[in-house]
């Protein structure tokens, strides 16, 4: 028998596929697709057990006495090992002789090309590292060959540095371990540094942490008789594994970054935290689907590596009993900066299983991809604009929102939910639309987007809904296809999505069915009806025990209990009609007993994870919100910790105004435990003072690319230093002007309408740092009746006060029980003909609590408030009001203060 590290081999033998331009000394060996496990445990995986390093050994590497070989470093705790034999320490490898250890406080080196501890044949041999093991000098090393197997237990630290290699072998007989053991001597670290690389061509159960930077790699590659294993609870900090083929199993909590680049697979189950890349690095690469995969958390198909013509697939392996794949999180597709096109994304064809969106799923394709199974979306499934869907397999089934901003060709179309052409989509077969469905088209002065393609027959029910370029609208009796071919059925219902434009449809026009517009007011008003309905406040409800209501409903119910949800009717009163869309509410918390917050949505949905008004102990704190009305024409209202509530109602939109209600989705939350409707602008961290954030809106939270405005909750929270908030349209300058006010440690809300601007974002200017919650509750389409306007400031009683025209400022001190006149139309790009104005009204530098109530001049004022204010205090709140007589809008301030009014936009009827 050949004594383990008897001989020094220069050229150790490498089993891999060519990496990074190294040449294969195996070219020839079939290329295996391997699988990248998610799973919840390690049944299956093949891991050897390997006892883990006691915290406090009794003896060297806590090793049995008999036959335990420890390393002897040289001077300064460090040793060179540079050959086989030090490795063993001069022992053939035998049965009762097989553990080697490296204890804690001795250093290792390898800097020659070397095959590491070797076990003899039917044996295990244990490498222990309490101390330091070191690979550098552009030095090979190899762990176990010809051989038996070597099990590595690292609680120290193995370092790969200056473009080194340390390969983990497969052997020839039976799979072995390596772990990575956390909290145990020096935590289990694992450093790849400086160009360096790691094969994993082992089992590896990591529960402390792999270090991969300065150019280093970690490559999960299968050997020639072995699939390799990765698992833990550990983290991976810096570069990515790079996954040839092999077994990734995650089962715990530890956040692993793989970049499929060669060929490999999936199965289990993704966490929220984890994620998985695929970019082919050679001739073919991506993922191959094992079971039923479920992604929680990010899968990303990126652009090539190397190979710019090679392409990164999806395959459901049918080996595994029929496969699928379930997205729960995200999945994206292709990077827009760097588009591939045609060829280099898809599902595999000829292994095409079943892919589906669920309902908190998101789907992004910026580029080119091709399907070849059966598909259903029940959530979001979103073309870019540099994207395109080609579908060539089975019949895609959408019961959610699908938007097409570029390419989409279909087999076939089952539409149940919302399927929005912003341009063409082409199906072969037929396509069904649910009753309960929505075709959406988009109609400018050349054309009226529409499903093309082949030969078929479409049974049609549910909703066809129009959308309208009002910069560039259809001529009144412009007709446009909406399907190619024969129908059988009609559309139920006809909208449009635009105010002021009136759309029909006909059933068959030469054998198709067309859209055509009828009608449109200029102006807006869905066909001559109104945008917007202005009321002067009208209380809704409140529950104090000597609280009064308009018509004595909703008054006098009491405190309302932690984690209790009330149902106030809004249809039907205080002006508000049994079809109204949405109304304009404004929220007052009072005699509040803890921290907490209301969070308000349309009765009948679920509850959504945002909030309305956030309050302390004792507060008084009022906010504005525009509200989707929900079942038999009630808003509902949940309350965190026990409080007085009082609703006022300010307003209405109907059915056919350009404000389009959503239940309330989060955006944007910067805290570390913060999370959003998509997982995107999530955990960020505070922003820092005199900072610009730009969100993304349009397409996300179902605003469309098309809208023009968005009606937004914003939170500060955490504030580090008193400070302000401005909300304005991204590519805009700042404007002189704040939606919100705060002091150090506040959580503020309130409520803004949003001019979006470039790119779909708006942008918010923080004075200070602090953390920002944000949530979107409907949005407006670029109908006439509403006209979002840059913030501009139209009052500003303080001494200092600047105004947007001079107008309005250094009015001083407003005295208790005072009304002030503020001038709306004429001014800040208001015209005569607005109706209702959107504000920001603040109350600062307070003599005494109170209230500020905002109002149409030239009416009574009503016994209702817009905001509350404390002594010394700065609060802010969003307010639609109507306009009154000379354009002018009231302000009563019942007690001493000062005023500040900003408009953000205005309506027409």
């Amino acid at each position: 028998m050949r004594r383990a590290g008897a001989q020094t081999r220069t050229q150790p033998r490498t089993r891999t596929r060519t990496v990074d331009g190294a040449t294969s000394a195996r070219a020839s060996r079939r290329r295996r697709i391997g699988v990248l496990m998610l799973a919840a445990g390690l049944a299956g995986t093949g891991l050897a057990t390997v006892d883990a390093i006691p915290a406090h050994a009794a003896n060297a590497c806590g090793l049995s006495e008999i036959g335990q070989n420890v390393f002897l470093p040289g001077g300064n705790g460090e040793g060179l090992w540079s050959n086989g034999t030090l490795w063993s320490m001069g022992h053939a490898p035998r049965a009762g002789d097989n553990n080697v250890c490296v204890p804690g406080g001795t250093v290792g080196i390898v800097d020659v090309n070397l095959s590491l501890v070797q076990g003899a044949v039917g044996y295990v041999t244990t490498l222990r590292i309490e101390g330091t093991v070191r690979v550098l000098g552009g030095a090979h090393a190899v762990s176990s060959d010809a051989y038996g197997g070597t099990d590595i237990v690292n609680g120290g630290v193995i370092q790969v540095l200056g473009n080194s290699r340390l390969d983990m072998n497969p052997d020839q007989n039976g799979s072995h371990a390596f772990q990575n053991v956390g909290n145990v001597i020096g935590g289990g670290q694992i450093q790849v540094q400086g160009g360096s690389s790691l094969y994993l061509q082992r089992p590896l159960l990591n529960n402390g942490s792999i270090n991969v930077t300065g150019g280093g790699k970690v490559y999960v590659n299968n050997g020639d008789q072995t699939v390799s294993t990765y698992s833990g609870t550990g983290t991976v900090i810096g570069g990515p594994l790079l996954l040839l083929a092999g077994v990734v199993n995650f089962t715990g909590g530890g956040a692993v970054k793989v970049n499929a680049i060669g060929g490999g697979g999936i199965a289990g189950t993704l966490a929220a935290n984890q994620s998985v890349d695929v970019a082919c690095g050679t001739s073919s690469g991506g993922l191959s689907v094992f079971g039923n995969v479920v992604n929680n958390g990010v899968v990303r198909f990126l652009p090539p590596t190397a190979n710019s013509g090679c392409g990164s697939a999806l395959s459901m392996n049918p080996q595994a009993g029929g496969s699928s794949f379930t997205n729960n999180g995200r999945f994206e597709v292709g990077d827009p900066n760097a588009l591939k096109g045609f060829g280099a994304y898809g599902t595999n064809p000829y292994q095409p299983g079943t892919f589906v969106n669920g309902p908190a799923g998101t789907v992004i394709l910026n580029d080119v991809w091709t399907d070849g199974g059966a598909t259903t979306n029940n959530g979001t499934w979103t073309v870019a604009p540099t994207g395109a869907y080609l579908y060539n397999g089975a019949t895609f089934t959408n019961n959610g929102t699908f938007v097409n901003n570029n390419g989409c060709d279909l087999r076939s179309l089952a539409n149940n939910g919302v399927f929005d052409l912003v341009k063409n989509c082409a199906v072969h077969q037929n396509s069904t639309f649910g009753a309960g469905s929505t075709l959406r088209l988009h109609a400018n002065a050349t054309a009226i987007t529409k499903i093309a393609g082949g030969d078929r027959k479409s049974p049609i029910a549910g909703t066809l809904d129009v959308v309208t370029d009002t910069a560039s609208p259809p001529a009144i009796g412009t007709a446009g296809d909406i399907l190619e071919t024969g129908v059988t059925g009609t559309f139920g219902n006809v909208t449009s999505s635009t105010a002021g434009y009136v759309y029909g449809a006909s059933y068959p026009v030469n054998a198709r069915p067309q859209v055509t517009l009828l009608s449109f007011t200029p102006g807006g008003g869905g066909g001559g009806g109104s945008s917007i309905t202005a009321l002067n406040p009208s209380r809704l409800l409140d529950t104090r025990p000597g609280g009064t209501t308009a018509d004595g409903q909703g008054q006098g119910a009491g405190l309302q209990g932690a984690g209790s949800t009330i149902e106030v009717q809004v249809a039907g009163r205080g002006g508000v009609p049994a079809d109204a869309s949405a109304a304009i509410l404004n929220i007052t918390v009072t005699e509040a007993q803890a921290a907490g917050f209301v969070t308000v949505w349309p009765c009948g949905s679920a509850q959504p994870n945002a909030s309305t008004v956030n309050f302390v102990g004792g507060a008084t704190v009022a906010n504005g919100v525009i509200s989707k009305i929900g079942t038999g024409g009630k808003v509902c209202l949940f309350a965190s910790n026990p409080t007085q509530v009082l609703a006022d109602v300010a307003g209405f939109f109907p059915a056919s105004s350009p404000y389009m209600p959503l239940v309330p989705v989060r955006v944007l939350d910067t805290r570390p435990d913060g999370q959003t409707g998509d997982g995107l602008a999530r955990g960020g961290g505070a922003v820092a003072a005199g900072s610009v954030t730009p969100l993304t809106i349009t397409g996300r939270a179902g605003v469309p690319a098309e809208a023009a405005a968005v009606v937004l909750n914003v939170t500060v929270t955490d504030a580090a230093a008193d400070g302000y908030l401005t909300v304005f349209p991204c590519g805009s300058p700042t404007p002189n002007a704040s939606n919100l006010n705060f002091v150090t440690g506040s959580t503020v809300p309130n409520n803004v309408i949003a001019k979006i601007g470039d790119g779909g974002t708006v942008c918010l200017f923080a004075s200070q740092a602090t953390h920002l919650v944000v949530d979107v509750g409907g949005y407006f389409t670029a109908g006439a009746a509403f006209r979002p306007l840059a913030p501009a400031r139209l009052t500003d009683t303080r001494g200092t006060g600047v105004t947007v025209d001079g107008q309005g400022q250094g009015a001083g001190l407003q005295p208790a029980g005072s009304t002030l006149e503020v001038q709306v139309t004429g001014r800040a790009g208001v015209p005569a003909n607005a109706v209702a104005a959107a504000l920001n009204v603040t109350a600062t530098e307070a003599q005494g609590p109170g209230y500020v109530t905002v109002w149409s001049c030239g009416t009574d004022r009503p016994t209702a408030s817009s905001l509350n204010f404390v002594t010394g205090s700065t609060v802010p709140n969003g307010v639609i009001a109507k306009i009154g007589a000379g354009g002018k809008v009231c302000l009563f301030a019942s007690n001493g203060t000062h005023l500040i009014a900003d408009v953000a936009g205005y309506f027409t009827s």
